[in-house]
């Protein structure tokens, strides 16, 4: 994972958010995710429920690895980019960092891989050609083929 990361949300550490250690719950990063993806969507002009066409995303897979403690208070930035596009799906990958700079060293790395859906019709659709182009435009190291 390199450290192309354009866009971070900031998120202050809740008392909610710790668990019987005294430290963030790992189930908790998944929200930290949850959070910046919203906000990446947003910026671009977009929803989870409308990326450009009236087809939502829904997740298939999301995974995260942590690389230390996160505690009471502490104000962390939340990285996301999209990584790749496929026809039908899209990868988005994460960074959680103490400062406000992507290549600082990470308290955690995920990712979450997306399918397009057509909620109404209850099956796959294909990634929409507006939300693609604004992504390729804003992500300045997104090979176009992976797009």
């Amino acid at each position: 994972m390199n450290d192309d990361f354009l866009f971070s949300t900031k998120v202050k550490v809740r008392v909610s958010d710790l668990n019987y250690g005294g430290h963030v719950h790992h189930a908790q990063f998944f929200n930290y995710f949850h959070e910046v993806r919203i906000d990446y969507l947003k910026n671009l002009g977009f929803s989870e429920f409308d990326l450009g066409d009236g087809n939502g995303l829904i997740m298939v897979e999301e995974k995260a690895n942590f690389k230390a403690e996160v505690f009471l208070g502490e104000e962390l930035w939340v990285w996301t980019r999209i990584s790749s596009i496929k026809r039908a799906s899209f990868k988005m990958d994460y960074k959680i960092t103490k400062e406000n700079d992507p290549h600082s060293k990470p308290l955690s790395l995920g990712s979450s891989t997306f399918m397009i859906f057509d909620y109404n019709k209850r099956k796959p659709a294909t990634v929409p050609k507006i939300f693609k182009e604004k992504v390729l435009s804003f992500e300045k190291n997104l090979a176009k083929e992976e797009a």
